[in-house]
């Protein structure tokens, strides 16, 4: 490993990422492990997200792993500059970085920065939500256009990035077209990061992912579940939402609370989170292969196969 770079680990979910940052770790001295993945950051769902274990951890510094409560709310933004800060302070102390996770497009903001578009009030977005439930989308798409006409290059079935491209009008009137032509701001050069990806087999994977679950109600995955249930609904209760709170989208984790409650059986439990597992992993490698075409020309990228 080169002393002066950002290593990062990434593979679909169920690849061995975790031992191969390890590996790589425990083969160079004054390594620290950063959690790159977008649920692995939450204290109460260790399980049901895959944290490693101290077993696994080999004695070894991990960093932003389990140091956020499920009622927090996280996001991009929060994860960019947490990271970014905790890169740049093991630096300075003279440490070697080692990022994982696979939560691709938090990782592809770190390396090529991200648009300058303020940071748009959840209210915004709650409001235009509330717009397309009362009115419908075409309604909404319409009032998109009037203000902003270049969202016409937008499919007018396409709710997310409608609603995204209407609230960065209404709140900084201007198109998100023109923001996007802005430059990036950066957080790191794109020639620091070296990427060591674990390429896997869909069949392999998916072969994985089952295996883990089963193995994970072994670990006590069901009544980590029905803890977490009882946390969500103290907080809805509290005034929350729940579409607020992301924690509550881990893979998984709403069937096994389903099952705590009483309102779906374990097998059919296991089999749905299961398969949205599988469809999470599907994703990833399809964004992987997507993403990764034009990279080899701007950083270095080692290539494992995964075999078992």
């Amino acid at each position: 490993m080169q002393r002066n770079k950002i290593h990062i680990v990434y593979g679909a979910t169920a690849s061995g990422k975790t031992d191969q940052a390890v590996r790589l770790a425990l083969a160079a001295p004054d390594s620290v492990i950063i959690n790159a993945d977008s649920m692995q950051i939450y204290k109460e769902i260790p399980i049901i997200t895959n944290q490693p274990t101290e077993e696994e951890r080999k004695g070894l510094p991990h960093l932003l792993f389990g140091h956020r409560s499920i009622t927090e709310h996280s996001d991009l933004t929060k994860w960019l500059h947490e990271v970014a800060d905790t890169i740049n302070e093991q630096t300075r102390l003279g440490k070697k970085i080692i990022l994982v996770g696979g939560t691709g497009m938090y990782l592809k903001c770190l390396i090529e920065g991200v648009t300058t578009i303020p940071e748009i009030p959840r209210e915004v977005r709650e409001g235009i939500v509330a717009q397309i439930l009362a009115d419908g989308l075409p309604v909404v798409y319409d009032n998109l256009i009037k203000l902003d006409e270049q969202s016409q290059k937008l499919k007018p079935a396409d709710t997310q990035r409608i609603i995204r491209a209407y609230e960065v009008v209404l709140h900084t009137g201007r198109s998100i077209f023109d923001w996007q032509k802005q430059p990036n701001k950066k957080f790191f050069e794109i020639s620091d990061f070296v990427i060591h990806y674990l390429n896997i087999s869909r069949q392999k994977t998916y072969e994985k992912i089952n295996y883990r679950f089963l193995k994970m109600l072994e670990w006590g995955v069901a009544e980590e579940a029905g803890n977490a249930g009882n946390i969500f609904d103290k907080a809805v209760l509290s005034g929350k939402k729940l579409s607020d709170l992301p924690a509550h989208k881990a893979h998984g984790l709403r069937e096994l609370i389903a099952y705590t409650k009483g309102e779906m059986s374990l097998e059919a439990a296991i089999q749905k989170a299961q398969q949205v597992t599988r469809n999470y992993a599907k994703r990833q490698l399809t964004w992987w292969r997507g993403w990764s075409l034009g990279l080899e020309k701007q950083l270095e990228i080692v290539e494992y196969e995964v075999l078992s």
